[in-house]
């Protein structure tokens, strides 16, 4: 927004990353990727002069108004300022974070009147922080989601918590002792039917603690419901319900921990499993259905990838250094489990686009045995997701943290330093594009996590056309040979469709929390949570384990 004298606030070149009004509407605050606060007089629609935040920060995500009104909070970059509302000195910083600060709420316990006694923040980092606003001390940390924090809130009472995040979760956390005599955290629930990144989070009006309401980026609010009323008993009940037939794993191969990729060898001998809570690779050998391999990576990996020929795997760590974002790529041999090379580049490189702020970034092309960047492609959208087409020939963009979202193919020239020929996906209105997506085996369709099936081409006219609808999922997956393509729903239901025209053609029920799933030698391996089996969980191990399901259970056959 600009200084102007016209009655209102005018908005200018610059973009606008935050607002903020005061409680009683008199004030309004503005903030872009200039890095500049300004302070509005909304009466008269000019900026308060004495107000003069500039040159702190390179760029402000966030900003609050103290329920005071003679202060404010401004998250710039990887800092909480807390600043004086007459003339925008900096009385207190707030530091910790390993990423941009992009969530921020307060609370007061009322021993100070509206002045608020503690700060919640959430950050790129994938962390959420608790802090006392008069000492600036930190007085938690909150882990568990596998991206960045985008959004928290107090409760009511202050004693739990509610963060969103870029994984899509909703996480309930309580803190132990709060307000007087904090001594930890707890995660209660996670939340799983979003589709896509959360962007905010509260707990609902006249609900207490009870309800909270969560916003994701594709415009979808859900109601989560944290502690549900007595039953009723009827004397009279209706006819018990027809639900789907329960599908049972044949074999369970524990993992211990979140899986983010779950990669199946083209010879369809092995599968990989990334456990990112202990940056574990895990591999398992699909005639057995048994774990036969572990390796251990670098802390923080959380991204896999497979060479086509299936003789490489590709692991990726992005850290927050004194010198900015970096990025580790681990070159390791599939068979033997043995790391090849690794070697640390800057942001941007590897299998994912992962920029740390917004805007637009390159697509880097690396040679992985010299360890060397080769070229770079720009006018991509930070943390878009990539696909490698089937013959290798294109690459498949989609992007994430705009709306709409949008899905484009980058035609691989002969000569690296050629600029690639780009083109978008063609789909009705109703069918929406973005996020996360994968290709099938054949390289035949895209299937994007929307519900958007696509079909690819070498011919650009008959590339990325709509070829059908599915349920959106959480994990997906298509065995070529058997002619299905099974979807995982949040709500724990196995969707099965004939492959390749996507005709539905049953229902099943898993009882598993599905992350990802994969096809491999006549067998579905699905990575995810049994709720049936957390109780039996020792505290201190991490949750999530890979399922492994016969295909003639689920097909019948």
């Amino acid at each position: 927004m600009a200084r102007c004298g016209c009655g209102r606030p005018r908005r200018a070149a610059n973009l606008v990353t935050a607002v903020a009004f005061r409680s009683d509407g008199r004030q309004a605050l503005s903030a872009g990727f200039d890095g500049e606060v300004i302070l509005w007089d909304l009466e008269t629609g000019k900026p308060v002069e004495s107000f003069v935040f500039k040159g702190v920060a390179k760029s402000v995500q966030r900003l609050a108004f103290s329920p005071d009104v003679n202060r404010v909070f401004v998250a710039a970059d990887r800092v909480v300022y807390l600043v004086n509302v007459y003339d925008g000195k900096v009385l207190l910083t707030y530091k910790g974070h390993g990423g941009a600060v992009v969530a921020l709420d307060l609370f007061a316990d009322g021993r100070g009147g509206k002045s608020p006694t503690h700060l919640l923040t959430g950050s790129d980092d994938r962390t959420m922080r608790l802090w006392e606003v008069e000492s600036g001390k930190e007085l938690a940390v909150f882990k568990g989601h596998e991206r960045g924090v985008n959004a928290v809130a107090f409760s009511p009472d202050g004693k739990r918590v509610v963060s969103g995040g870029a994984d899509g979760t909703v996480r309930l956390w309580q803190i132990e002792g709060m307000p007087y005599d904090i001594k930890g955290t707890k995660e209660l629930k996670v939340f799983r039917k979003h589709a896509e990144p959360i962007v905010a989070v509260t707990f609902a009006d006249g609900a207490g603690d009870r309800r909270t309401l969560s916003a994701s980026r594709d415009g979808v609010v859900l109601p989560w419901v944290l502690e549900k009323p007595a039953p009723v008993v009827n004397p009279d009940p209706p006819p018990a319900a027809v639900t789907a037939k329960e599908a049972q794993p044949r074999a369970t191969v524990p993992v211990g921990g979140t899986v983010s990729a779950l990669l199946a060898s083209p010879d369809g001998r092995w599968v990989y499993a990334l456990n990112v809570t202990d940056s574990r690779l895990v591999r398992i050998e699909t005639a057995t259905g048994q774990r036969s391999g572990l390796m251990l990576l670098a802390n923080g990996t959380d991204v896999l990838s497979i060479s086509p020929d299936g003789k490489t795997l590709v692991a990726m760590r992005s850290a927050y250094g004194h010198n900015g974002p970096s990025t580790l790529l681990q070159v390791i041999d599939a068979q033997s489990l043995a790391l090849r090379t690794q070697f640390t580049a800057g942001a941007g490189l590897g299998a994912y686009l992962s920029g740390g702020g917004s805007g637009f970034t390159e697509l880097s092309v690396v040679d992985l045995e010299k360890g060397k960047l080769l070229t770079g492609h720009g006018g991509i959208w930070n943390h878009s997701l990539l696909q490698l087409s089937g013959d290798g020939k294109r690459v498949y963009v989609s992007s994430q943290g705009v709306t709409p979202g949008t899905l484009e193919a980058l035609v691989l020239p002969e000569k690296p330093d050629d600029k690639p020929v780009t083109y978008r996906a063609d789909a009705p209105r109703r069918n929406p594009l973005g996020g996360e997506f994968q290709v099938t085996p054949d390289g035949r369709f895209l299937l994007c996590r929307t519900g958007t099936v696509l079909r690819t081409s070498a011919d650009r006219a008959e590339d990325l056309k709509f070829h059908a609808a599915v349920e959106p999922f959480a994990a997906a997956a298509v065995d070529v040979r058997a002619g299905a393509c099974l979807v995982l729903t949040r709500d724990g239901e196995l969707k099965v469709y004939s492959y390749p025209d996507f005709r539905p053609l049953g229902t099943l029920r898993l009882n598993v929390a599905a992350t990802r799933a994969v096809c491999a030698g006549g067998k579905l391996y699905v990575a995810g949570i049994d709720p049936r089996t957390v109780s039996d969980r020792p505290r201190a191990r991490g949750l999530g384990d890979v399922h492994v399901f016969d295909l003639k259970d689920i097909l019948g056959k």
